[in-house]
């Protein structure tokens, strides 16, 4: 952080600086609105930062902004196309707007451009099990969620995200899908990848 507050200080437009100091400040310090000012400022400088955009979003949505989320994946975008987690956030913020159509369009998209993004399959399958009434579907993605995060991440039994997917496979098969064994063994599942919660 102080490598960036001291580029900052010697060139006040240098637009990677404010971008990777928002970084530090979203992922490491937890500083959420100084984050968000950092990647504002990022985007002032240079109104092209794809990556600025991305984060902003992100952290606006962390901030429940999730209208000015949109807006930032939107124009992320517009600036790069083919940027596959844009898709997936900009999924995110349509499905918590109740826009289940476009959330499905932006999610098949995301995979459609990279066929290993867990976490749109992981989403997808929520949107289904939530929204769509696919069971299946989601019980589809939501394997596949696991199976590819285990793949790409080299993940240990230990990995809160993955027991996540999951509880949600358990909660599918419980309720909707009447498979009561099936429900305990991902149940038990969840409980042994991520014991404390």
């Amino acid at each position: 952080l102080a490598d960036f507050n001291k580029t900052i200080e010697l060139d006040s437009v240098n637009s990677d600086a404010y971008h990777y100091r928002g970084r530090v400040k979203y992922y490491v310090l937890d500083d959420n609105e100084g984050a968000l000012a950092d990647l504002s400022r990022a985007i002032e400088i240079d109104p092209e930062f794809s990556d600025a955009y991305i984060l902003r979003g992100r952290v606006k949505a962390w901030l429940k902004d999730n209208e000015g989320a949109l807006a930032d994946f939107n124009k992320t975008i517009e600036l790069d196309s083919v940027n596959s987690d844009a898709y997936y956030y900009r999924g995110e913020a349509r499905f918590l707007l109740g826009d289940d159509e476009g959330a499905l369009a932006d999610f098949n998209k995301a995979i459609e451009l990279d066929s290993v993004n867990s976490d749109a399959y992981h989403y997808r399958g929520v949107l289904k099990k939530n929204s769509l009434d696919d069971h299946e579907g989601a019980l589809a993605d939501f394997n596949k969620a696991i199976e590819i995060y285990y793949i790409k991440y080299d993940a240990d039994d230990d990995e809160p995200y993955i027991s996540i997917i999951y509880w949600r496979k358990g909660q599918l098969k419980h309720v909707e899908l009447d498979d009561h064994e099936g429900a305990l063994a991902d149940f038990n599942k969840a409980i042994e990848l991520d014991s404390v919660n």
